[in-house]
């Protein structure tokens, strides 16, 4: 996965470099590591090829040296800070993760446009509203995900009140980041390029979590389905 995302998809980067963050704060540095080295592998293969479609003849600069660095960067401090609250270690993790796009490290790549709108808050804020009632239908639209999302927030809510979370609460948290993602990612767009993002980025951006969503109900719903059942109380026996 970690090899396959930053090769396959544009955004595939992004979405690599939140699941790593989420499994090395979660503890699963195995998990981490992997998906790491994958997206290290991808980016230092797909780094020379995107800057020759982007720039023909030019050369690789110092700052896309890093590139490949970034996914193995947020490897190690979300795995030196997973002791810490999570929302601390989210926000010092995106801090990182900023930093290395805003810093020229993955060029005129969309993540790196995207970081260098948000260092400088230089979003469409007028266009929030939109942006946040088009996500909201995506994520109720039948026909796009299938009430995917319904699902989850159901079993996500039986869940957390029974305490069964488990396993799935790494996956809840990174769709939750890959939403945060979304919204920062169309707000940082050209008002000229907004409709467009809204009536075809919104649900493809959508798709690319509903694996990520199943796999978590799953998770949830094995996770209650084997919980222990309370001890019965015996009847009285009159002391015997």
């Amino acid at each position: 996965a970690g090899v396959a995302l930053p090769l396959c998809k544009a955004e595939g980067a992004m979405l690599a470099m939140i699941l790593v963050a989420v499994a090395s704060l979660a503890g699963r540095r195995r998990a981490a590591l992997g998906l790491a080295t994958g997206a290290a592998i991808a980016l230092a293969l797909w780094t020379p090829v995107q800057q020759q479609l982007l720039a023909p003849g030019g050369a690789l600069t110092t700052a896309h040296a890093l590139r490949p660095l970034a996914p193995l960067a947020i490897a190690g401090v979300g795995v030196a800070l997973r002791r810490v609250p999570l929302w601390i270690g989210l926000v010092v993790v995106a801090a990182v993760a900023a930093g290395l796009a805003a810093s020229g490290a993955f060029g005129n790549s969309s993540i790196g446009r995207t970081a260098q709108r948000l260092a400088s808050l230089d979003l469409d804020w007028s266009a929030m509203p939109r942006i946040l009632g088009r996500l909201a239908i995506e994520l109720l639209s039948p026909r796009e995900v299938g009430f995917t999302f319904v699902v989850l927030a159901v079993t996500g809510c039986l869940a957390a009140r029974r305490r069964r979370l488990g396993d799935a609460a790494p996956l809840l948290a990174a769709i939750a980041l890959g939403l945060v993602a979304i919204v920062a990612f169309v707000a940082s767009k050209p008002g000229d390029q907004l409709d467009g993002f809204l009536r075809h980025g919104v649900g493809r951006y959508l798709s690319q979590w509903l694996g990520v969503a199943w796999l978590a109900c799953g998770l949830m719903w094995a996770k209650m389905a084997t919980a222990t059942p309370p001890r019965a109380i015996a009847p009285h026996d009159g002391g015997r």
